[in-house]
């Protein structure tokens, strides 16, 4: 089994649509609408790929023996590094989110990052609370947040890894 971190190509375009366009991904979001359209999509990786050319993140489609089942990376929010990941509805189950992460945390360790490394899930995702302490993070808050494909706020919980 080989799992990789890698750019999405354009003919990967409606698997990443596929993944981004499943309810039960997207309420556990904070910045994907449901339903969206493969032009939303479309637009999403071109400012994905943008935000990469700026340096302000890395955004990479999870490749198990060469097929996308996922996506993770990292982003900058108020000055912090925040980490994040999806994996298609069709390979939840396998632990892939739990590895996933961890490439993300070996991917910035690898580039020389050194300071505290953050992520923020929804309380009623407790599974993405799980992955996170298997990696390390430790809960430090409870916030409340919204998300794309929510009404109101909501509890989230802010973890840190320290390394």
């Amino acid at each position: 089994m080989t799992l990789e971190l890698r750019p999405v190509p354009d003919e990967d375009l409606q698997v990443f649509f596929d993944l981004l366009n499943d309810e039960s991904l997207a309420v556990h979001t904070g910045t994907i609408p449901h339903p969206i359209s493969l032009e939303w999509a479309r637009e999403r990786l071109a400012q994905k790929r943008a935000g990469e050319e700026a340096g302000t993140l890395v955004d990479r489609g999870l490749y198990l023996d060469g097929v996308m089942v996922g996506n993770a990376g990292w982003f900058t929010e108020d000055g912090e590094l925040e980490i994040a990941y999806a994996i298609h509805r069709d390979y939840r189950g396998q632990g892939l989110a739990t590895k996933a992460a961890q490439l993300v945390l070996d991917m910035l360790v690898e580039s020389g990052h050194k300071d505290p490394i953050y992520a923020v899930y929804f309380a009623d995702n407790p599974g993405s609370g799980r992955v996170l302490e298997k990696l390390g993070f430790r809960r430090i808050s409870e916030l409340m947040g919204t998300g794309a494909s929510r009404v109101g706020q909501h509890a989230q919980y802010k973890m840190i890894w320290d390394g």
